[in-house]
């Protein structure tokens, strides 16, 4: 039975679609996993069927179908990302990234190279969500080599959502490369910090005497992140700091690891020696947040 023949509710159609994958789930035959197909190509392509939400929900009742109805449904799938609609495309990658369908990496990894922004960003992200490990040297690629003016920093957030080692390996290869532009490093340690693996934090340490100053403040705010007493020092001689951003995000780390009597006597000579008032009133909300939570 395919859409054509549902009632013209919308929302009975959605709903007789999860509940016919639900049911069949590990035993439709090739003839109703071909029509399953086409249904899922038709809501995939028509938005009129169903919002991005509803969609997202019926890639998840996908998840988990057995290999041969999900190389079915993948089929079609690839023929919508062949559709010159980037909108299209994108919908298509939503579903792909809560299906989670088995091998759907080889058919996602080659839209990272989509002339189109919205495109590329929605590939990373559905990698990202299926947390497929042997995507990590892609996403890093296209992250390193792509044309676009903009950073591609949906590619290094995928790589931090996978959340293995291989990720943190090559976060700290990207932060450590000075041969790169400072644009290109600094989301590599703000992703370091997102991923928390204890693992990286010589590495942000490090960074927190980086030459480019955008790299520092994104290291102390990981740090920040982390919440180990342990990076106090660090963080404290970033206080004195040339950069005012760099000064600022100290503040903040302090006070989110915490630690009174040091974090009160730091703050409180900031406060009265720093020249910038951004990073004196910082301080300022600091100590109070200190007092008012009994720190």
């Amino acid at each position: 039975m395919c859409l054509e023949n549902f009632p013209e509710s919308v929302d009975y159609k959605i709903l007789w679609l999860r509940l016919k994958i639900a049911w069949y789930r590990n035993q439709l035959s090739p003839k109703q996993a071909q029509r399953l197909a086409e249904d899922v190509y038709k809501i995939v392509c028509d938005a009129r069927l169903c919002g991005d939400d509803v969609l997202c929900r019926l890639g998840s009742a996908c998840a988990g179908v057995v290999h041969s109805v999900s190389k079915i449904i993948s089929s079609k799938l690839v023929s919508a990302l062949k559709l010159p609609d980037n909108f299209v495309q994108q919908r298509a990658l939503r579903f792909c990234a809560r299906a989670c369908f088995i091998d759907s990496a080889h058919f996602i990894t080659p839209m990272l190279l989509s002339g189109e922004e919205t495109v590329r960003n929605s590939a990373a992200d559905a990698l990202g969500q299926m947390g497929d490990v042997n995507t990590i040297p892609e996403l890093i690629q296209n992250y390193l080599s792509s044309s676009s003016p903009m950073i591609f920093l949906n590619a290094l957030e995928a790589v931090a959502s996978i959340g293995s080692d291989a990720a943190r390996v090559a976060l700290e290869r990207i932060l450590r490369d000075q041969s790169l532009y400072q644009n290109l490093r600094w989301p590599a340690v703000k992703q370091l910090g997102v991923l928390g693996n204890p693992s990286a934090l010589h590495s942000i340490e490090s960074a927190c005497y980086d030459r480019a100053g955008v790299v520092r403040s994104e290291a102390v705010a990981a740090l920040g992140r982390f919440n180990n007493p342990k990076s106090i020092s660090v963080v404290s001689s970033c206080l004195s700091d040339s950069e005012p951003a760099v000064r600022y995000a100290a503040v903040e780390a302090l006070v989110a690891i915490g630690g009174r009597n040091q974090i009160d006597a730091l703050l409180c000579t900031i406060s009265k020696s720093d020249e910038d008032s951004s990073v004196i009133s910082a301080a300022a909300r600091a100590m109070l947040r200190l007092a008012q939570n009994g720190c």
